[in-house]
């Protein structure tokens, strides 16, 4: 390594950053490939419903994930103010929806749901997506959000600046197996099943992009504090 190579802003010569940056890349792309293939090889054994099974692994890991999103954009809608704060607030409140979805709003864990909800809901849990057409429209939804966010990152859209681009292959990846479902209406139960791990790509995608928007906001109060500046939103 040349001594005399100028460093990169983190200290780091810019060989080594660069090398980093496709170690990274390598393990994001594989991150969506190794999560649907591992739900797919699993497919007639016993972990395989623990894996995919309501409130089983995968089920959790995206609550898990969302929460973290949830709380990023919770603690970011807390320092700014003005319209940022209100999309921050709803950000927060629409993955808040999601997480009571996935766990049916805490009805499994004190084993009584609503029945009015029950007696309509196609697996007889108390949530809106399994409803008549709910499940459809959850996953145009998906596709919708995924594609918007990827859109947002692919342009560097300011709170997405510093994502790297591979986070756009996690939005891609659920947005196309939500469209595949939306046009292949009815499919085997295994295959209905990678939705599961479609969604918690998905999750984390949410949870990736919102600590990044959240770091942006604190870079903002730090860069314009003390300069007379409005660092807390418009």
């Amino acid at each position: 390594m040349n001594p005399d190579e100028p460093a990169g802003e983190s200290g780091e010569p810019p060989v080594r950053i660069g090398r980093i940056g496709r170690i990274t890349t390598v393990v994001a792309v594989l991150v969506p490939i190794a999560l649907l293939g591992l739900t797919l090889l699993a497919e007639g054994s016993r972990f395989h419903g623990a894996l995919v099974r309501e409130s089983g692994i995968l089920e959790w890991a995206q609550v898990v994930a969302l929460g973290v999103g949830a709380w990023a954009l919770g603690s970011a809608a807390l320092a700014t103010t003005g319209r940022t704060r209100t999309a921050f607030a709803v950000a927060t409140a629409g993955v808040v929806v999601v997480i009571g979805e996935e766990v049916a709003w805490g009805t499994h864990l004190i084993g009584s749901g609503i029945g009015f909800i029950e007696s309509r809901n196609e697996q007889g849990d108390t949530t809106l997506h399994n409803l008549s057409g709910g499940l459809d429209a959850s996953f145009a939804g998906l596709a919708m959000v995924a594609l918007v966010l990827a859109g947002l990152v692919a342009v560097r859209w300011e709170p997405f600046r510093e994502v790297p681009m591979a986070v756009v292959w996690w939005l891609l990846v659920p947005a196309a197996f939500a469209v595949y479902r939306l046009l292949a209406g009815d499919v085997a139960y295994h295959v209905a099943k990678i939705s599961e791990a479609a969604e918690l790509v998905f999750a984390l995608a949410v949870a990736y992009l919102s600590l990044a928007a959240r770091r942006r906001v604190a870079f903002t109060d730090r860069s314009t504090a003390g300069t007379g500046l409005e660092a807390r939103g418009a």
